[in-house]
Formats: structure tokens, sequence, C-alpha cells
């Protein structure tokens, strides 16, 4: 079993694979976290090579298939900030806020706390408790509960 370090390391090794072919942050770290959720259900198909080769090659591919999605929906920009800040065009938020109340008290903590109180993930890690990696699947997971509902 891997201790908490070494999973770090293996987060660092996914995202370091999905940085090569993303372009912006928050998309590698989706493909890190995607390449993580794939290997926890997966670990069936682990056929002995090293760990982080593994992930890392998940990784890059996971990123290459958001990347793909993204392209298909390039013409609708939307960032972070319009959710979290009433925009000129008078966007009501209302909906956002509602499906969030729907999601667990956990998964609303974290996406909060990232998003609207603007904290880092390993600032979230330590103050819960958990390690880094924990703290961006949760979050991962709770986006996609959150476009679900939405």
């Amino acid at each position: 079993m891997h201790n908490p370090h070494d999973a770090d390391l293996l987060w660092q090794q996914a995202l370091e694979s999905a940085s090569e072919v993303c372009k912006t942050t928050q998309l590698a770290e989706d493909a890190a976290c995607h390449a993580f959720n794939y290997v926890m259900a997966n670990q069936d198909k682990w056929d002995g090579r090293p760990m982080r080769n593994w992930i890392g090659i998940i990784a890059r591919n996971k990123a290459l298939t958001l990347r793909r999605e993204l392209k298909r929906f390039s013409d609708t920009q939307l960032t972070e900030y319009h959710l979290i800040t009433k925009t000129t065009d008078g966007a009501d938020h209302t909906r956002l806020h509602t499906a969030i109340g729907m999601l667990k008290p956990k998964d609303q903590q974290v996406l909060r706390m990232h998003y609207f109180d603007n904290m880092e993930l390993r600032t979230i890690a330590e103050e819960l408790g958990e390690t880094t990696s924990a703290i961006k699947v949760r979050v991962m997971r709770a986006r996609h509960k959150l476009k679900d509902i939405l």
C-alpha cells in the first residue's frame, strides 16, 4: 500500500503528464483527477510497471480526451470568475447556489473553500487534515455531481 507521500509524488507525475497536453492548470488538474479515479477503479488492470509511468500515461490520455471535449464547446467560454461574481450582463447564479446546496455537506465545503474562498487545494487539505490528492479528487467529484444536477 502506498503512503500519503507516495500519493503526492504520483499526483505530481499525473499533473506533469497532463500539463504537457493541456494549456490550463485547471484542465491539467481535472485530467490528473480523472487518472487517479481510473487507477482506483481499475487496479486489477495494473500490469506491474512502475505506478508513476502507468498513471502518467493515463493522465496524458485523459488530458487529450478533455481537450477534445472542450474543443467542441470552445464557442462558450465560462470562467470560474463568472460563477462567483455577478457579471455586468446581470447573470443570476441562484440556480448554481441551489444546486450546490443539494450536494453532500463535505462536497459543499470543498467547493466553497476552493472556489468561493479562493483557497488553494493544499491549504484546504491542511485545514481538513487530508492529503492534497484526496482533496483534488473530492473537488473534481463534487464538480461532476454539480454538473449532473445542473
